[in-house]
């Protein structure tokens, strides 16, 4: 299964068995990805297939995700550059925007990643964004490759 960690899930409750999620970061190390190519090749297999194929859902939830995270920007940026912005509308976007910072600081630190990399969250929403858009394209274009293998679409539907 292209999306195989879920299809275990699947199998272990369909058994009787019982499926946690826990953090084992202290117990387990995992390199998942080497560089770029990999990270893109990866996401790009998961992402769509994760929504079972649905595109109205998966395409709410990613472009949901792009403008929470990227309108409160937007919108510091045209008030900086003296498009007039209500203060109301400003204030929103800076509290927005420190929870968004608190948030991507709380994960880096628990994953023991570089702190200041939390402030290129933005750029890290709108390449996501994109890498998820790539999955829907090109697994509905049959054209998902993964560790060099062209992945054939599974026949699921919406969840």
């Amino acid at each position: 299964n292209v999306v195989d960690d879920f299809a275990l899930g699947r199998n272990i409750i369909a058994h009787g068995g019982c499926w946690r999620m826990v953090d084992g970061l202290t117990y387990v190390r995992c390199r998942m990805y080497r560089n770029g190519r990999e990270i893109f090749e990866g996401l790009s297999k998961n992402l769509f297939p994760a929504f079972g194929y649905n595109v109205p859902a998966f395409l709410f939830v990613w472009l949901w995700i792009g403008t929470v995270f990227w309108e409160p920007l937007i919108v510091i940026l045209l008030s900086g550059l003296g498009v007039p912005v209500s203060s109301a509308s400003q204030q929103l976007a800076g509290v927005a925007m420190g929870c968004s910072l608190l948030l991507w600081s709380l994960s880096h630190g628990h994953f023991r990643f570089p702190l200041y990399l939390a402030f290129l969250y933005p750029l890290s929403v709108l390449l996501l964004v994109a890498i998820a858009m790539s999955s829907m394209v090109l697994t509905l274009a049959g054209k998902t490759v993964w560790k060099g293998r062209s992945l054939a679409r599974q026949k699921e539907g919406p969840r």
